[in-house]
């Protein structure tokens, strides 16, 4: 494995070692004796958040998947932390005016955490930043106000959504909780 190979491995496995290790061990193990420098590895990590808010930009498909990628890395990030937040507000803000119904719910979801404890969300990463999760929570609630049928869970789109409706209410739940655990 070259640099270049460890940094593309890296980036491939969203910055995570985790993941490095569980879908390649031995990778992993060649990765890891470059012993590379965290403050190179937190590069990395910032340009792979860069390319991924340029794909949500572009994207019209799989954006909530996109932005679950950037949750993870912003969550696990030592820097530029104020520059990305306010990234991901102006990403929320501009999928608020024209996004799907299924990526509304699973960005909602993205926002709010998917663990019990909601650590995991994009309102985590705001944390301590209560006019940024006020404008976050603001820009959710616009994608969600749609109206749930029966008939929404019966389109391909949703095809694995047994209760669309119930879904976007847990979302809204959560978001709602996570505010509260998240605002000072």
């Amino acid at each position: 494995m070259t640099f270049e190979e460890a940094k593309a491995f890296y980036i491939s496995m969203n910055c995570n070692g985790f993941f490095m290790f569980r879908e390649d061990p031995s990778r992993y193990n060649e990765f890891r004796a470059f012993n590379i420098n965290p403050d190179i590895l937190e590069a990395w990590k910032q340009e792979q958040i860069l390319e991924l808010f340029e794909k949500l930009e572009q994207s019209k498909y799989d954006e909530w998947s996109i932005h679950s990628r950037i949750i993870d890395l912003l969550n696990s990030t030592s820097s530029q932390k104020e520059q990305n937040a306010e990234k991901l507000i102006k990403a929320l803000e501009k999928l608020s005016k024209d996004i799907s119904k299924k990526s509304a719910i699973l960005m909602a979801e993205n926002m709010a955490g998917r663990t019990t404890n909601l650590d995991d969300g994009g309102f985590r990463f705001l944390s301590g930043r209560d006019i940024l999760i006020k404008q976050a929570f603001l820009y959710c609630t616009e994608m969600l106000d749609f109206e749930c049928t029966d008939s929404d869970n019966d389109l391909s789109e949703y095809s694995g959504w047994k209760d669309m409706k119930r879904r976007k209410e847990e979302a809204i739940c959560n978001m709602k909780k996570a505010i509260i655990k998240f605002t000072h």
